[in-house]
């Protein structure tokens, strides 16, 4: 399990960056990858689903529609606001991203507290 992340400022998601996100996660991970996903328009199109059927390591897993208590990508983005990013006032969207970033990369190194987000998401799923 591991929580990878990418965040894009100033751009509207599409099927371009999911690639280019999909892609460095097969590189990186010489494993099968599950991924659990929202149900963005963009991670469901037409060109995701072709680009799958070339890179069969990875296999995707959507979340029911309009269930974000299920996702604990909500949770892992509450966490981030109520601690490392509460009473942060950035002077631009580069501090924003920056410290973001950090604060997302510190939770990366907290497994425990990752596995009680998906199995709080996965409780309430039961």
């Amino acid at each position: 399990m591991a929580l990878v992340f990418r965040l894009h400022p100033d751009i509207n998601i599409r099927a371009r960056e999911i690639k280019a996100f999909l892609g460095q996660l097969e590189r990186y991970f010489k494993t099968p990858l599950i991924i659990v996903w929202d149900r963005l328009a963009a991670h469901r199109s037409a060109e995701i689903r072709r680009w799958l059927q070339n890179h069969r390591k990875i296999h995707l897993e959507f979340l029911p529609p309009y269930a974000p208590e299920l996702n604990p990508v909500e949770l892992v983005w509450s966490h981030l606001k109520t601690n490392g990013l509460a009473n942060l006032a950035p002077t631009d969207l580069s501090e924003l991203t920056t410290k973001s970033r950090f604060h997302a990369r510190r939770l990366q190194d907290r497994p425990h507290i990752l596995r009680k987000m998906i199995k709080h998401s996965l409780f309430l799923h039961v």
